[in-house]
């Protein structure tokens, strides 16, 4: 949520987010609730409320929108998300009590290896030592074999760590060019074939 601007802005204390009110008028447009721990546990947004609660041993956190929707997201010991949880209220018939999308996150990196969502299609992420991003692999199944059928991101990198090339599921390739300090000076795009073929080239330069 973005909050609204304000004109008056009060803080309890340096950790906690402001109270806001209306240029003018000082009507309460945002406000928050902590508990004990100074964990927000709601946030009023003029005439509507967020509820959030913690849970203690696994790591949880409960958000209750304005239109009672409640996601519950779960993380690991050092606070990654592991699991997010969006409850339903049976609206649809034949609907579950909830759907559920599934993070695996490397014990060593921190990085997330793989997402699973609620219809068991995955994604997988691949790294290379330096933590650049070097293909993004979208399944249809929640499996780690490769098949004809995934759609694959691919990317890398040059010297100073900044990506140089990127390429589609199609094998649309973008090319980066950089100078000697590892600025972007052209980007090449795939090219167009239709109407005509032709190559978008953007250019760059820098100020001394």
């Amino acid at each position: 949520m973005t909050p609204p601007i304000c004109s008056s802005c009060s803080r309890q204390s340096s950790a906690k987010p402001p109270t806001r009110t209306a240029p003018g008028k000082g009507d309460l447009v945002q406000s928050f609730v902590y508990d004990t721990n100074d964990m927000i546990v709601k946030e009023r947004l003029g005439n509507d409320e967020y509820q959030m609660t913690y849970a203690t041993g696994p790591r949880k956190t409960t958000v209750v929108d304005r239109s009672s929707n409640t996601v519950e997201w779960t993380f690991d010991a050092v606070g990654a998300p592991t699991k997010r949880e969006v409850f339903t209220k049976g609206l649809r018939t034949g609907e579950p009590a909830s759907y559920v999308t599934t993070y695996s996150v490397n014990a060593t990196t921190g990085m997330v290896d793989h997402v699973v969502f609620p219809r068991g299609n995955r994604v997988d992420y691949v790294y290379d030592s330096s933590l650049n991003l070097l293909e993004v692999r979208q399944r249809e199944t929640n499996t780690s074999v490769d098949a004809p059928t995934d759609l694959v991101h691919s990317y890398g990198y040059g010297v100073y760590g900044q990506r140089n090339s990127a390429k589609d599921p199609l094998g649309n390739a973008t090319l980066y060019t950089l100078d000697g300090l590892g600025n972007t000076t052209q980007i090449t795009h795939p090219t167009i074939t239709s109407p005509a073929s032709q190559v978008i080239v953007e250019n760059f330069t820098y100020d001394p």
